[in-house]
């Protein structure tokens, strides 16, 4: 199963606070993208990002995603969402 995470810069944080902490989140994606469970990440704008996840269930998507150091950091806002590719995704 697939699922997508959508991230979101709380209002009123700091560029400059993301700033610190992307270069521990970028190297988590790359971590989990070599493990086979994240498809695809990336961001939009200066606003948050978004990421596909293989995982047995919601739940575990959300445990994965909570590993993440933005997350952890408390800056972004995390929602989750069951994903259903109109391709297959190897």
């Amino acid at each position: 199963m697939y699922f997508m995470t959508i991230n979101k810069i709380k209002p009123g944080v700091n560029p400059e606070e993301i700033g610190k902490v992307i270069p521990q989140h970028i190297q988590w994606i790359k971590e989990q993208i070599i493990k086979g469970i994240i498809v695809q990440a990336g961001k939009w704008g200066d606003s948050g990002g978004m990421a596909i996840f293989k995982a047995n269930s919601i739940a575990e998507a959300e445990k994965i995603s909570g590993e993440d150091p933005l997350v952890k950091s408390g800056l972004i806002t995390l929602e989750t969402e069951m994903f259903y590719p109109n391709v297959e995704i190897k």
